[in-house]
């Protein structure tokens, strides 16, 4: 019409078509049924729940599911945990979805369990509360208001040792705890070099003498682990614990010298008892002295009046060089730089 001022219009009987990663959406007579896209996660299934439904697939295992989901959807699965002998029935719940920022919240029953993952952020689920790990949970796309997760069982072997990021244990009627790495089991030598490492003993599991694991490293102390400072019980007395023996550190000057700090120092029990070493005393001059930046991992041979580099552990060991010898001075203290120490 040549009148640009129209009064009313209508549109009837419409069609529509959509295409999305290659797969034809239809419809017609004013509505449009639409398919999801196909899923993007690590799976080797999926399913897909509307709004507000519930969909069950059966049992998980580590081959995992791309479940395309909504507000309100959920998805009920079975999964084996560490705890028991059989799987046990959970459901996962979207309640809430941030399209701004990217970020799904959702809802692991039967304890509940809330998470709260940003896109491609995978999370570790321990559905039974024993410490242990059962259930990969990643948000894996977000289409509109679409979510998509991959759920996968972590297969948890219930009459074997558990392998986490470390596992540790002892077999029984034997006191020798193991770091489990790898496959490989390494002896970590003294009790020193355990809690150095941040362990705690409730961590330790014990396991059947049937269970076997080849040989790894022994766990030896490296760095700072290769001392420990400790204190008994109400005691003010503090000792460096080295090659197994425990040193008094005769006064807080001594102590504060070496560059050591009050929270690095452990309270332990009267009846753990460690042999005596000789007493710590000050830090007489030497022919040289070993100094890092306070705010630095480097450590430098000062001699002659210049700093030289010691490139690497290894050559600071081989030259028989302790790290309770190396002094932490401020930044402000400036040398001139000598040959690396190679």
């Amino acid at each position: 019409s040549s009148d640009p001022n129209y009064d009313s219009y209508s549109l009837t009987n419409i069609t529509s078509t959509i295409t999305d990663n290659d797969t034809t959406l239809g419809g017609s007579g004013g509505g449009v049924q639409i398919s999801p896209p196909p899923t993007e996660g690590s799976g080797e299934n999926e399913e897909n729940i509307p709004m507000h439904e519930t969909k069950s697939i059966g049992s998980l295992d580590s081959s995992g599911y791309n479940v395309s989901m909504y507000i309100e959807s959920t998805v009920e699965f079975s999964a084996p945990v560490s705890s028991a002998g059989s799987a046990q029935s959970h459901s996962l719940k979207v309640i809430n979805l941030d399209l701004l920022n990217n970020v799904v919240t959702v809802l692991i029953q039967s304890d509940p369990i809330t998470l709260t993952l940003s896109l491609d952020e995978i999370k570790y689920v321990d559905l039974d509360n024993d410490g242990i790990d059962d259930l990969e949970v990643k948000f894996v796309d977000l289409v509109a208001n679409r979510v998509e997760v991959t759920i996968k069982s972590l297969d948890i072997p219930i009459d074997q040792p558990v392998v986490d990021t470390y596992t540790l244990f002892k077999y029984q009627n034997d006191p020798k705890v193991y770091l489990l790495e790898d496959g490989k089991k390494r002896l970590i030598i003294n009790e020193a070099v355990f809690l150095n490492k941040g362990y705690q003993w409730d961590q330790v599991r014990t396991i059947e003498e049937s269970v076997i694991y080849p040989d790894g490293l022994d766990l030896q102390p490296t760095g700072a682990s290769a001392y420990i400072l400790i204190k008994y019980g109400d005691s003010s007395a503090v000792y460096l614990l080295e090659n197994g023996k425990k040193r008094l550190i005769v006064n807080e000057g001594i102590f504060l010298d070496r560059g050591y700090h009050w929270d690095q120092v452990k309270t332990i029990g009267e009846g753990i008892i460690y042999p005596d070493g000789l007493d710590l005393q000050p830090i007489e001059p030497d022919a040289y002295i070993l100094i890092k930046y306070k705010d630095g991992s480097t450590v430098y041979l000062l001699e002659n009046g210049k700093k030289r580099l010691i490139v690497n552990e290894g050559i600071f060991l081989d030259r028989g060089y302790q790290w309770y010898q190396v002094r932490i001075i401020e930044e402000s203290v400036i040398y001139p730089d000598g040959l690396d120490l190679n």
